[in-house]
């Protein structure tokens, strides 16, 4: 269990940070949101703030990624999904998108136990936060909230 909630940390920190870097990528339209309503009104691209797809955010922030990341990413928002907010998929269609080969967590394993997790960060978890803080320090302080 402890690795679990390891994991979903892990996941939500790069949420956030993703989700940073798209306001900050995007300061004039999110300076105008006014209240909650107001943000959930807007039409996409604002609707990013509102998602758990990660790769998706990744995409809009325009953030270099491989395909080997955006599989990561993938991973951590089953992650965010399956053991943060759900107990079971609610569709055989998500079901068999993250639990056909284990389960999202299983991603990151190295071997089959899971004291076979690579610690502290997953090497690929750790490039793409690199990436990201990479990406961040290039956004002007004045876009910065």
């Amino acid at each position: 269990m402890e690795f679990e909630v390891g994991l979903l940390l892990l996941a939500l920190c790069v949420e956030n940070l993703l989700k940073g870097l798209w306001c900050g990528k995007n300061h004039a339209a999110i300076n105008s949101v006014t209240n909650q309503r107001h943000l959930a009104a807007l039409a996409d691209p604002t609707s990013k703030l509102t998602t758990h797809n990660l790769g998706e955010i990744a995409r809009a922030t325009g953030v270099d990624l491989s395909a080997s990341e955006f599989d990561a990413l993938d991973a951590l928002e089953g992650i965010i999904m399956w053991e943060g907010r759900y107990p079971t998929p609610l569709t055989v269609t998500d079901y068999h998108k993250y639990f056909q080969h284990g389960g999202p967590i299983s991603k990151f394993f190295a071997g089959p136990s899971i004291f076979t997790i690579p610690l502290p960060v997953p090497p690929v978890i750790e490039a793409i936060i690199e990436k990201i803080n990479e990406e961040l320090n290039l956004i002007p302080d004045s876009a910065r909230f």
